[in-house]
């Protein structure tokens, strides 16, 4: 008689294990993708107030900017061209508004108010946040399936 090797008992164990291990894995990875992502939009929205600041503070507190403003100055200032490079800032657009600018999935925006009360409004895309969160899901990913071969190894040994 030979030995069914996907009857045995040994088998339906490791099975029964990996699957679960398996679902564990996922629901972390959906979790820590979902807690990276929102992350880099909560910077990326730290980045853009704090250029707002800086930039309202000592470049337009003399101006009068409305909404027919030239902002041209804004992208060329070297703190704010510095800042920019070295985040998830993406086809960043300045604008000026009566009222602070909406935003939807697709943007971050931050807005402050201006002495004349409009609203400058830094507004960013997703792009770069979309490109550094798919980095981070490659590299956790290829972790948890690494992790979890080992994993099975050990346990088919064990068993």
């Amino acid at each position: 008689m030979r030995f069914k090797w996907a009857a045995s008992l040994k088998f339906k164990i490791s099975l029964i294990f990996a699957i679960g291990l398996a679902i564990a894995f996922s629901i972390n990875l959906l979790i820590a993708v979902k807690a990276i992502h929102t992350q880099k939009e909560e910077d990326v929205e730290k980045v853009l107030a704090h250029l707002l600041v800086e930039s309202r503070d000592e470049y337009i507190s003399s101006a009068q900017l409305t909404p027919s403003s030239d902002l041209n100055f804004l992208y060329k200032i070297p703190h704010n061209v510095m800042i920019i490079s070295d985040s998830e800032v993406n086809a960043l657009r300045f604008v000026i508004s009566s009222n602070p600018y909406r935003t939807n999935n697709k943007i971050i925006v931050s807005s402050i108010k201006l002495s004349n009360n409009y609203y400058l409004n830094a507004i960013s895309d997703h792009r770069k946040i979309d490109k550094a969160t798919n980095k981070y899901t490659q590299r956790l990913l290829l972790q948890y399936v690494l992790s979890l071969i080992v994993i099975l190894f050990i346990a088919i040994f064990t068993l």
